[in-house]
């Protein structure tokens, strides 16, 4: 008889079962065919470089059964009994796993039973599915009037263990804008595996390319080590959402200039999102705004508005930028005064940072000087006239500042905010 379907599952290194395994038998017998088997012919998976343990409960008894269950090659009706199973060799494992059985022997006792279980243990180094086969030697007796004992008979078991890898992986933030850079995906686990998903090329995710939404990006590694008879894969997913943080519009420069034909309104944009149009709206107290012209939106680029307005005064300016949905937002205020000659315009206003003069209609050596609403003087600065003068505002409180503009051929003042 060269088979034997009835023994256990463990993992060692092709070497005869030295060392006493310390797990406990569980008998299962009241799950098993009279004559005995094994309890539980599936190891758990294990993961490379990882502790791991396991065993495997067997039972045997001194039961008669056909002898073609274990060797198909014998004749029909002959019936065997097991007396004892011992010289335990284990073959296919991967590196790293050590057996031992917790006995080096196992005779059933007449009438009963014996159980006994095999325990694989250690660090794996290899990866894969790894059939352990399972060699050993069994005594028998044919049953019947005239018994007949045959001793040493070879026989095996092959079971199958899986040594997973270590797929985990850093680079993949949890949330991206899509106008943010790509991230280099960098295994943490083990290496050599491939990396997919929306935005993903190589080890490169890009938030552009999977674009808004949520995406699984994943890392999966199949290998086969050693005396692994087929690769053992595994898979990590990670959940990244992609938004678009871009604002609707994005404003280099709003501003407004005193003109013979009116105040001229000029802004630049650098991006549009779905914006529809602009609203120039003029207010005579910077609180109360109007309409006073629209302008549709083309993409970024520079546009200007001439508001036909002659009479003598303060105006202030503002830009509503209105999407397609009709949502809209509007832009910090720009100051023209028309009172007197020359004009100046001041932006942008209120202001929490820097403010800009412009003193283009103004020549020779021009004198600013800013008040506080106590009348104290907080800014005095000579500056050239023909230029747009810019003014750090930020060392200020917050609150309402007179700007006074001399040179030797007027004087002018002017009401500005600053704001936190």
């Amino acid at each position: 008889m060269n088979r034997f379907l009835l023994i256990l599952a463990f993992a060692s290194a092709g070497l005869m079962s030295q060392l006493s395994a310390q797990c406990t038998p569980v008998n299962c017998l009241a799950s098993l065919p009279a004559y005995g088997g094994i309890c539980d012919t599936a190891l758990v998976c294990g993961t490379i470089a990882t502790a791991y343990s396991d065993f495997e409960s067997f039972v045997i008894t001194d039961e008669c059964f056909a002898a073609t269950l274990i060797d198909p090659t014998q004749p029909a009706g002959l019936n065997i009994r097991i007396t004892n199973v011992d010289n335990f060799t284990f073959s296919g494992m991967p590196i790293g796993i050590t057996v031992a059985t917790n006995q080096a022997s196992y005779s059933p006792p007449a009438g009963g039973n014996i159980a006994g279980c095999a325990e694989a243990s250690g660090f794996p180094f290899e990866i894969g599915t790894f059939n352990i086969v399972i060699d050993f030697l069994a005594d028998v007796v044919v049953c019947g009037l005239f018994p007949i004992v045959q001793n040493d008979n070879p026989a095996s078991y092959t079971i199958e263990l899986v040594v997973k890898p270590i797929v985990t992986y850093d680079g993949l933030a949890a949330t991206y804008c899509l106008d943010d850079p790509a991230s280099t995906l960098t295994p943490t686990g083990t290496t050599g595996g491939t990396f997919f998903g929306p935005g993903v090329t190589g080890t490169s995710f890009d938030p552009m390319t999977a674009g808004v939404g949520t995406h699984m990006v994943a890392y999966t590694v199949s290998r086969q080590d050693g005396l692994a008879v087929a690769p053992a894969a595994d898979t990590l997913f990670k959940e990244v959402i992609v938004e678009n943080c871009a604002l609707p519009i994005e404003l280099l420069s709003f501003e407004g200039s005193a003109q013979t034909n009116g105040n001229l309104i000029k802004w630049e944009t650098a991006t549009e999102i779905n914006v529809s149009h602009f609203d120039v709206q003029r207010s005579t107290d910077g609180v109360n705004f109007t309409t006073v012209g629209t302008t549709a939106a083309v993409g970024p680029s520079a546009y200007q508005f001439v508001d036909p307005v002659s009479s003598e005064g303060v105006y202030y300016y503002r830009l509503k930028s209105v999407d397609l949905d009709e949502t809209y937002d509007y832009s910090q205020s720009a100051v023209i005064n028309r009172e007197g000659n020359p004009a100046i315009s001041i932006w942008p206003n209120p202001a929490s940072s820097v403010m800009n003069i412009d003193l283009g209609t103004y020549e020779g050596l021009t004198q600013i000087k800013l008040y506080n609403n106590l009348g104290q003087l907080v800014l005095n600065s000579d500056e050239q006239g023909g230029f747009v003068s810019t003014i750090d505002v930020s060392e200020f409180g917050a609150g309402v500042y007179f700007l006074e503009i001399n040179n030797q051929a007027s004087s002018t003042v002017q009401q500005i905010v600053i704001s936190e």
